[in-house]
């Protein structure tokens, strides 16, 4: 996502807190199971496994000086992995320190060996998110700098023959966007955060940004859900109509934090720290608060219907059964930081930005600067190691393919000999040992 200036800059508008995912693993999860025990039994995971280089290489293109290159990789969006076990990475390229490059769409069907790459038509777009749906789809959503408007509009993108081929969409909602610029200064963007599934259909969630600078600054976002389909540019609303017991008021417009679907039918939204389901898009439920005081960032159903959410406030990891309520699983004080005084303390992580659960039921949570995983079904958490050459700053996604593998969509900071520093995206993954299968990758010892 970007803003959007008379002078039309790229720098992305979306938050760098988005903390996720991993460093060293293996040795955690059990089978799917548990879940909805209030209190699990705590069993330390064996972690032996490091992360490794994915093989990712950017397409060779031609720089200023008339050279053969391989394109600077600037931020990397998101991965997603398909039936096949093929891999996918939306990403652009880094033009500078504030501007973004070129949007790609890059797959390999060689475990990483190769990579085939997709240049977004025209020249700038940013990738918001890559997801492979129930029957093998892939489907990307992407927020363009269309020559025939001011302003910045989303695009869908979908392949069904595995990433070799893409046709796309400029997908028109009903926000009404200004036919002209407000002010000199002003942007407006609308952009495709995530996509879902849910009794389906294809449910995506768009956000609006507007910003103006006369008589003060001001931003402001707004969220829309819509149903879409690939035969018709319009998408049809899913009106978001809370119940009159909500602890919310009554709006039109409401700002997301995190949107769900999974195989107990319910499609889950989080806004301002409360949780609400609906099992048919018509009646909606609120479901108890989490936490007072803080906020939901992010939501994940897991494969036997209990919902995990992800809290900033030092609140972490909370599971929800219907039955049983909320259960906080809070991760270790281990996060090393520089206190007032100049010296090194330790603290909880602050943020929960993503949970994925594994084959085998492992759990993976990613904080804003650690990663940690748990065997047990969050009873214990076991700090995942950091990479040794350089720092995770903004890791966005994980995904596992069929055969085990983790792929995980990274932000590096790296430290040059010289003391200078620069970021970088990074495709990394951590397959399983030999002869250990996907379902047993990782488990408790």
């Amino acid at each position: 996502m970007s803003f959007n200036t008379i002078f039309r800059p790229r720098m992305p508008a979306l938050s760098l807190l988005v903390a996720v995912m991993v460093g060293v693993l293996a040795g955690c999860g059990g089978g799917g199971g548990g879940g909805g025990s209030a209190e699990p039994e705590p069993q330390k995971p064996a972690l032996s496994l490091s992360w490794q280089d994915s093989g990712f290489r950017t397409p060779i293109v031609t720089d200023s000086w008339g050279q053969s290159v391989g394109e600077k990789p600037g931020r990397f969006e998101d991965v997603a992995t398909s039936p096949s076990g093929a891999v996918h990475l939306g990403w652009h390229s880094n033009a500078d320190l504030l501007n973004w490059g070129d949007g790609y769409l890059s797959s390999s069907h060689d475990a990483g060996v190769t990579w085939q790459a997709m240049k977004i038509e025209p020249d700038w777009g940013s990738f918001d998110f890559l997801r492979v749906q129930s029957g093998g789809r892939l489907v990307a959503g992407s927020t363009m700098d269309l020559p025939q408007y001011w302003w910045f509009s989303p695009r869908l993108w979908w392949s069904d023959d595995d990433g070799a081929t893409w046709r796309h969409q400029d997908i028109q909602t009903d926000f009404g966007a200004p036919a002209v610029r407000p002010d000199p200064f002003a942007s407006y963007t609308e952009e495709p955060m995530t996509l879902v599934e849910h009794h389906g259909k294809s449910l995506v969630w768009i956000r609006q940004m507007t910003s103006t600078s006369s008589p003060s600054y001001v931003v402001e976002f707004r969220d829309r859900l819509y149903y879409w389909n690939q035969e018709g540019a319009a998408l049809t609303r899913l009106p978001i109509v809370l119940p009159a017991s909500s602890p919310l008021p009554v709006q039109t417009d409401y700002e997301i934090a995190a949107l769900a679907a999974g195989q107990n039918g319910y499609l889950y939204l989080a806004i301002a720290g409360e949780v609400f389901r609906t099992p048919d898009g018509l009646v909606w439920e609120t479901l108890p608060r989490a936490k007072e005081g803080a906020k939901v960032l992010s939501l994940t159903v897991l494969a036997d219907g209990t919902l995990a959410a992800g809290l900033d406030s030092y609140e972490n990891v909370y599971f929800y059964n219907d039955g049983q309520g909320w259960r906080q699983s809070l991760l270790p004080v281990d996060q090393e930081y520089w206190t007032a005084e100049n010296t090194k303390s330790l603290r909880r992580a602050y943020t929960v930005g993503h949970i994925l659960e594994l084959q085998s039921g492992a759990l993976l949570v990613a904080a804003e600067d650690l990663v940690y995983a748990s065997c047990d079904r969050g009873a214990s958490w076991e700090h995942i190691a950091e990479l040794p050459e350089a720092s995770v700053y903004a890791p966005h996604r994980l995904a596992q393919s069929l055969d085990g593998t983790v792929w995980g969509a990274f932000m590096i900071l790296n430290h040059g000999v010289s003391g200078t520093s620069n970021y970088e995206g990074r495709l990394l993954k951590v397959a399983p040992p030999a002869g250990v299968a996907p379902r047993d990758f990782v488990k408790c010892p």
